[in-house]
């Protein structure tokens, strides 16, 4: 299939004439022809000219024209073009090819063939270099260099058959690491010393053999990893560690740039393209299904704590996050997150964590209120402050009860601007916004029901106003505790099955969310005139071992949503017949936030990358239409539901 992006960013599909055993695409410089592989009649070369402002696929794809010889049936089963098997030269009117350690030009109009002219060495691989007169070639290796992995790559002149080195000891396993610029004037390779030692990548104008610039990625990096060079090697890109890349500039005074982008490839010595504005670049990235544009964020925004998505009426669509920033979490920030990255909004200073001394490692996320107007974050081990929000001004500072050794102060908002603190076993009740005391400090060791080990407890607020709902470890029952008389009002007691790990009630109090000891989660409906508790939703699970879940009741209703591994859930606890709604996604899921509604999640892409997802079937119906500029075909529809509606675009697809 071959696809053209035309103007206004429309594409035109077209359906190639495929040949038996095709292997090996190609594109020329300029788009304007395409070329294939294939074993059909000992070897033939298959190619079409191309129209980009065609408006569908019999006006794109022009008619099929074939050249035979031998050099174009040496089977291939990759697409990477450092497999050096056939390569179109700058005005696409010849193809060399290097068959058998010869290298060999086919002029595509005559079908004549042309031989480089002297004593050229044996030569495995070839690419037409900046012009018609200069290739790259990948000499076949010595009994030496194929036991050190090792491969050399030299220009040739085409008219004399003279060699010039540009590359020694380039590390080649199955093929060499390298990257050739599209306009092939600029060669990125890579080297490493013995056992993955001393990693290198260096970048030489094919023109000269001079090098532009040397990349040394660190003690951390032991071996080449994947390059990926734009059209005119100016910039080249190399994965470090994880989703760490480093953006290397070529020319003078152009230096390096740390970005984020895929931390895992199909394959880590994939063939990689750089395209797209240098101060936006993006990854081509393929697998056996499908190419994907990987865009490469610059490290900019560097998070302490998890984002917590803002709600409420000062943020819009929700695209909003507070923020620890900085190594040691040094500022507090709000962080708008969308399809295109994250942008820092605002930001103010907190006292690092360095700073506080004692303070356990165990890092906290900064909490929210459920309006978006009050954010509180834990800044030593036994204080908490308060922000206004969106103005990030400080609204309070609260001293707590001093944490046992090794633990860290729970903090957590309630209704009409209450915050709840839990530093051990002591419970306190404050007013958010000044910082005064709403009732004395409760310490569970006094209380009748505490006989048993408080190692392990849940502690947050009751929906009946003035309360806490406690479950300790080992029991059944989630208690209420008035902050008023700090004693336990028993009426409000609620019974579970001896297999509960974990339990909250909802703020209605009509229902508990219970995970169980083997990390299922149910829906429990506990209220009513002269009802036991019963289960009503699940179990459904196993939740995430790590914690990446989401979960909740969608603002003050009914409707449970979960979103954990590759699933989001939403159903109606209080409607037996309800089948719920639920989004099935290709991979397992790190969720870190969802809003009220479950609507929008933010979920862990890479092990830095946090992305939104948006559970917005309008939104993804208006980019899909806009990014394909047509409906889709009836290939396209296969292995979708078939419940789609017979239309998704409209004609001009928007």
């Amino acid at each position: 299939m071959l696809f053209v992006r035309g103007a206004g960013e429309r594409i035109v599909r077209a359906r190639l004439p495929l040949a038996e055993q095709v292997f090996f695409p190609m594109v020329s410089r300029d788009g304007r022809r395409i070329a294939y592989l294939s074993t059909k009649d000992g070897g033939t070369l298959v190619w079409h000219d191309v129209n980009p402002a065609g408006k569908d696929g019999p006006a794109v794809l022009g008619r099929e024209r074939k050249v035979r010889g031998g050099e174009f049936g040496e089977t291939g089963s990759s697409f990477d073009q450092r497999l050096g098997l056939a390569d179109f030269s700058p005005d696409a009117r010849e193809v060399v090819t290097a068959t058998d350690g010869r290298v060999r030009i086919r002029d595509l109009a005559t079908e004549r063939t042309r031989e480089l002219p002297g004593r050229l060495p044996a030569v495995d691989r070839v690419w037409f270099g900046p012009d018609a007169d200069t290739l790259v070639a990948q000499l076949r290796p010595d009994a030496i260099q194929e036991k050190a992995q090792q491969a050399s790559l030299v220009a040739v002149a085409v008219g004399t058959g003279r060699t010039r080195k540009l590359a020694d000891g380039v590390y080649a396993s199955t093929v060499p690491r390298f990257a050739l610029s599209g306009d092939g004037a600029v060669l990125a390779v890579c080297r490493q010393g013995r056992i993955g030692k001393n990693v290198a990548y260096e970048a030489v104008r094919v023109t000269d053999g001079r090098t532009l610039t040397r990349y040394r990625p660190g003690e951390f990096s032991s071996s080449c990893k994947s390059i990926g060079i734009d059209g005119t090697g100016a910039h080249f890109a190399v994965h470090k560690l994880t989703a760490s890349w480093a953006v290397v500039g070529t020319r003078p005074g152009s230096g390096v740039r740390e970005a984020l982008g895929p931390s895992r490839l199909p394959k880590e010595d994939d063939d990689l393209s750089l395209v797209g504005d240098p101060e936006e670049p993006v990854l081509i990235v393929r697998d056996e299904t499908s190419v994907t544009g990987r865009p490469l964020g610059w490290s900019t925004i560097e998070a302490d704590s998890p984002p917590v998505l803002l709600s409420g009426a000062a943020w819009g669509e929700g695209d909003e996050t507070v923020v620890r920033l900085g190594e040691d979490g040094g500022r507090l920030g709000i962080v708008r997150l969308d399809t295109e990255g994250s942008t820092l909004v605002k930001e103010v200073a907190r006292p690092p964590r360095k700073q506080q001394s004692g303070f356990t490692d165990d890092v906290q996320e900064v909490k929210a209120d459920r309006s978006g107007t009050l954010a509180a974050d834990l800044i030593g081990p036994d204080k908490v402050r308060v922000w206004e929000l969106p103005s990030l001004r400080t609204a309070t500072d609260i001293v707590t009860a001093p944490p046992p050794e090794d633990t860290s102060v729970r903090i957590f908002f309630g209704p009409r601007d209450e915050l709840l603190t839990v530093s051990g076993t002591v419970i306190e009740h404050w007013n958010a916004r000044d910082g005064r005391r709403l009732s004395k400090p409760v310490d569970l060791r006094g209380l009748k029901f505490a006989g048993k080990d408080l190692a392990q407890f849940t502690a947050s607020f009751h929906p009946e106003p003035g309360h806490v709902q406690l479950l300790i470890a080992g029991e059944q029952t989630v208690r209420a505790l008035s902050l008023r008389t700090g004693k336990e009002n028993k009426a409000l007691q609620v019974e579970l099955e001896p297999d509960v790990s974990t339990a909250v009630l909802d703020r209605s109090g009509d229902f508990a969310v219970v995970q169980t000891k083997g990390a299922m989660v149910e829906v429990w409906s506990v209220r009513g005139p002269g009802q036991r508790p019963r289960r009503v939703l699940g179990p459904v699970g196993p939740l995430d071992r790590f914690g990446y879940f989401q979960h909740g009741f969608r603002a003050d209703s009914s409707v449970y949503f979960l979103a954990n591994g590759n699933s989001i859930r939403f159903q109606d606890a209080a409607d037996p017949e309800d089948r719920g709604e639920a989004y099935v996604l290709a991979e397992e899921q790190e969720f870190l936030a969802a809003s009220q509604d479950g609507r929008t999640l933010l979920r862990r892409i890479d092990k830095a990358n946090v992305s939104v997802l948006r559970l917005d079937p309008g939104l993804w119906k208006k980019k899909l239409c806009a990014t394909l500029g047509r409906d889709l075909s009836e290939d396209e529809r296969r292995g979708l539901p078939t419940w789609l509606p017979d239309r998704i675009c409209p004609p001009g697809g928007r």
